[in-house]
């Protein structure tokens, strides 16, 4: 069963700007930086019941959100806010296919001896959930904030190299264009694009 995981940070805006990434790509799941503790789409309506939401964050209108769409269920494992990230480990099941999630957005962590601060960040949350990540059913998704453009020299060696410990496959380069997600005119602009990754994830 092939299922959809997007992430996107959405530059706020949530109940203009989610809705428009759920439409677009029809998730399973969706990790969504920047976006608000309780969005429209996640409260109960006419039509029924409201997106599995969960959140965690500092500020309620800007946190980091997931998502649960075509009958996914979340259950929380762990929310991690502390001097690395913002971040939430959920488990995952679409009709009775189980895996985990941990969705990330790092803030700078300085000092570490990493390419950047950011990278130094996200090599902390990987090496505190090395577990979660040997068990071969979890996908990392958010904003990691990290890019050859910060430090071209030594980003990519140490990102691959990081990936690599953890047995984690980059899907970087399969992203939204440029011209529908972060143009002026765009109703449901951001300073980024999505990254939306399908996966044949088997039953347990």
């Amino acid at each position: 069963m092939e299922l959809t995981i997007a992430t996107w940070n959405c530059y706020q805006g949530t109940d203009r700007k989610v809705p428009a990434l759920l439409q677009a790509f029809r998730p399973h799941v969706a990790v969504v930086p920047e976006s608000s503790s309780a969005p429209a789409v996640a409260a109960p309506g006419l039509l029924g019941v409201g997106v599995p939401h969960v959140w965690t964050g500092s500020w309620p209108s800007k946190g980091l959100g997931i998502y649960g769409c075509r009958g996914s269920t979340l259950a929380v494992r762990e929310m991690i806010d502390g001097r690395a990230t913002h971040g939430l480990a959920v488990d995952v099941d679409v009709d009775g296919r189980q895996f985990s999630v941990l969705g990330v957005w790092t803030v700078p962590l300085r000092g570490t001896g990493h390419p950047t601060p950011y990278m130094g960040a996200l090599a902390e949350i990987l090496d505190r959930h090395a577990a979660l990540l040997a068990t071969g059913r979890t996908v990392v998704a958010g904003d990691i904030n990290g890019s050859a453009q910060s430090s071209p020299d030594s980003f990519a060696e140490f990102f691959q190299a990081l990936l690599h410990r953890h047995g984690l496959v980059s899907a970087y380069h399969h992203v939204g264009d440029y011209e529908t997600w972060c143009a002026d005119d765009v109703p449901a602009r951001s300073d980024h694009v999505p990254v939306v990754a399908r996966v044949d994830i088997p039953a347990t």
